[in-house]
């Protein structure tokens, strides 16, 4: 179990926090916004994941640890921010309605880096609110989730017709089912640390099954973005297969 949750969470941090890097690199070169904000994002999940590894699992949180808690917090809140607005800008850029729920998105981040802020303590003292940032991660992905299997949707329809690729539309359903594991993910943790009332480091089946979660959502992101030659000549020649009268 040790040395699973040791390779899984070096896959995670290693494998989309080059990804992140590289999909920013991306963005920088062509200055386009969703590579920018997307990539920061990726790039802050892994960093918040080894911030809050060493400062949770490691050092035990608690008010001598108060400083490291919040700094974990402002990591959260910034790919939060990041997050957010490449959901935004890649999927519904101009969108009242999308400019509206990013900024109550923000609003929540905040409202749950201030729990950090206000409890020393950690959740030992704050109880269950202190879960608010874990949810708040979830709700995000549910958002993304959604607008990825949209999108996928309407490409399945043209691809019916010959008007999409068939690689392209499997990476947006792999995009959609990657959010789905950080959704669940984000779940679990707030689910765990809400009937522990403790950190999940102290609870190694909830650590598993977010690690497999985590995988499953990093190796998914990885396809999406840079899927392989061998697995896009797989994906076409299987449309092809399968769309012949």
């Amino acid at each position: 179990m040790r040395l699973f949750l040791l390779m899984s969470f070096l896959f995670v941090c290693v494998g989309g926090g080059l990804l992140g890097a590289r999909l920013l690199l991306a963005g920088l070169r062509t200055r386009t916004v969703p590579e920018l904000a997307y990539g920061s994002a990726l790039l802050l999940m892994a960093i918040g994941a080894v911030v809050r590894v060493v400062v949770y699992g490691i050092l035990g949180g608690g008010p001598e640890y108060h400083a490291q808690m919040i700094g974990a917090g402002v990591t959260r809140l910034v790919t939060l921010i990041a997050l957010t607005c490449g959901i935004h800008v890649i999927f519904r850029p101009g969108v009242a309605w999308s400019k509206v729920l990013v900024a109550a998105y923000w609003l929540l981040g905040l409202s749950g880096l201030a729990v950090v802020v206000a409890y020393p303590g950690g959740i030992a003292e704050a109880g269950a609110i202190y879960s608010l940032g874990d949810l708040i991660s979830g709700l995000v992905s549910i958002w993304g989730a959604a607008e990825s299997f949209s999108y996928w949707g309407k490409l399945r329809r043209r691809l019916a017709l010959g008007l999409a690729d068939a690689v392209t539309t499997a990476q947006f359903r792999m995009w959609g089912v990657s959010f789905t594991f950080a959704t669940v993910a984000s779940f679990i943790v707030t689910g765990a640390t809400v009937a522990l009332n403790a950190p999940i480091t102290g609870f190694p089946p909830a650590i598993g099954a977010v690690q497999i979660c985590l995988v499953g959502m990093t190796g998914l992101t990885w396809l999406a973005f840079y899927p392989p030659q061998r697995f896009q000549a797989w994906m076409r020649t299987r449309h092809a297969a399968t769309a012949r009268p």
